[in-house]
């Protein structure tokens, strides 16, 4: 039988020093905490230059917070719920291990205040200085959270972008065009993004995973097609 599995994610921005921060931070909070974070594609992993990655973590920490977490059905909502309590408790779970090993800059907790103690609501998290072999560094948590890393060299950030065994998306933010091109030869990845958000995908366009993100050809767009074809070639000469 012919399979194709879509699989884990475990996804990394890249963001340089020459990087738009403002746009880096409005794709990073899109991304990891749009849908509560329960997408595959959702940012999981940060990995900020030396010399902007203080600036970054706070004014992420400060978006997260700022984030209104409430009922799916809220127009106002930004962060809605977990899809049931068994998730809940995982992430928290999870959140509570790293937030030993580094420091929370937000979040990181369950939500209750304003009549949402019946619901599985966490709140938006990030979480620094975490060690390169942490827990969230290597797996999948499905929830809104999202860790932050220092790099000092590009070839630091290729080298722990690729460290896990997914490879479903990622993206970098640079201003610098040779630059994002060596990246997109170089990060592991099924599906690439330049300046703009790992979640982001369009229909008309393949999409799937490397590694342990995917099994089989790729979805959507002429891919897809292809899956359910059976190719045939066909000799046709004319008659003596």
């Amino acid at each position: 039988k012919r399979v194709q599995l879509e699989l884990g994610g475990h996804n990394p921005v890249i963001v340089r020093h020459d990087a738009d921060l403002d746009l880096a931070l409005s794709a990073v909070t899109l991304g990891a905490f749009a849908s509560a974070g329960q997408k595959c594609t959702a940012t999981r992993r940060v990995y900020a230059a030396e010399g902007i990655y203080e600036r970054f973590v706070e004014r992420l920490g400060e978006r997260a917070s700022n984030l209104r977490v409430g009922p799916g059905l809220d127009p106002s909502t930004e962060v809605g719920p977990l899809v049931d309590e068994g998730a809940m408790n995982g992430v928290l779970e999870a959140l509570e291990r790293a937030s030993s090993d580094g420091r929370v800059v937000a979040g990181a907790r369950r939500v209750t205040e304003n009549g949402l103690e019946r619901g599985c609501f966490v709140a938006p998290t990030v979480i620094a200085d975490l060690p390169a072999d942490a827990h969230l560094a290597r797996e999948e948590v499905f929830g809104p959270a999202v860790a932050v890393w220092p790099y000092a060299e590009d070839d630091d950030a290729v080298a722990l972008a690729n460290r896990t065994e997914y490879g479903l998306s990622a993206a970098v933010f640079t201003s610098d065009l040779g630059v994002a091109m060596d990246f997109v030869e170089r990060i592991e990845a099924g599906v690439v993004h330049v300046n703009s958000q790992t979640a982001g995908a369009e229909a008309h366009v393949p999409f799937g995973g490397m590694g342990s993100s995917g099994y089989g050809p790729h979805e959507q767009g002429r891919a897809a097609i292809e899956f359910y074809t059976e190719q045939q070639t066909v000799y046709m000469d004319r008659p003596q």
